[in-house]
Formats: structure tokens, C-alpha cells, sequence
């Protein structure tokens, strides 16, 4: 049943069980995780990497651990060389949100501190 003023749909009527399916089939995420979705795209993901003097990349967070929501974001450790920017870092993560349609988090691994940031080191999953 659809509801709505004049050719107008505002909502529509349907069985639950039609719209979970509907949902299931629509949904990329319901199919493979982001955790598999990043690895399926990895070559590409290193591409933007290298274009941004990114030499490594490794996943860590809720998808690493695989508990991620559809809202959750994507949190990358990165290894830059000697000379990648703030600026690189930055669109790095843009790219990154591009391509996945997620915020991105990047943090390098120059800002991190073994003995504060060893979870981070423990479940990172490197691409």
C-alpha cells in the first residue's frame, strides 16, 4: 500500500518478511564483511596508498575485530615515508571514504606509543 498526497509516495505498506529480504538483497554489507570487502579491494586501496606516500596499511578497530555495525567507521594504520604531509594523510582518508562510502579514520604509526597504543598494534590486519 503506498501513502502519500497526490502522486506524492510518502511511505510504503509492505510485509515484514518482504522488506528484511529486500534489505538483504540491497545490502553489500549483509553479504561480506568490511573487513572482507577491504581485502577484496586491497590492490586498489595500496594504490591510493603509494599515490599518497603511504608505504604500508594495516585495519585495526571494530572491523578488524569483526564486530563492525553498518554505521561504524573504517580505521586504517598507516606507515608513511619520509616525506608524506598531513595533506597526504587527509587524502588518503578522503579517497578511502570515496571508495567504501564510510568515514575513514587514518592514524600513522608515528603517532603511536607501544605502551599506550598496543591494542591498536595487537588487531591491526595488515591489507
Amino acid at each position: 500500500m503506498v501513502l502519500g498526497s497526490h502522486r506524492t509516495a510518502e511511505a510504503v505498506l509492505v510485509r515484514y518478511r518482504d522488506y528484511r529480504e529486500l534489505l538483504e538483497s540491497q545490502s553489500p554489507v549483509a553479504h561480506t564483511s568490511m573487513l572482507e570487502q577491504l581485502i577484496g579491494k586491497r590492490n586498489l586501496i595500496r594504490r591510493l596508498a603509494m599515490l599518497n606516500n603511504i608505504c604500508a596499511i594495516s585495519v585495526f578497530g571494530s572491523v578488524a575485530r569483526g564486530d563492525e555495525r553498518s554505521t561504524s567507521d573504517i580505521d586504517l594504520l598507516v606507515e608513511p615515508t619520509g616525506s608524506t604531509s598531513l595533506f597526504d594523510l587527509a587524502q588518503f582518508a578522503i579517497d578511502v571514504e570515496q571508495v567504501f562510502d564510510r568515514t575513514v579514520d587514518v592514524v600513522s604509526t608515528r603517532s603511536l606509543i607501544p605502551s599506550r597504543d598496543s591494542a591498536i598494534l595487537e588487531q591491526a590486519v595488515a591489507l
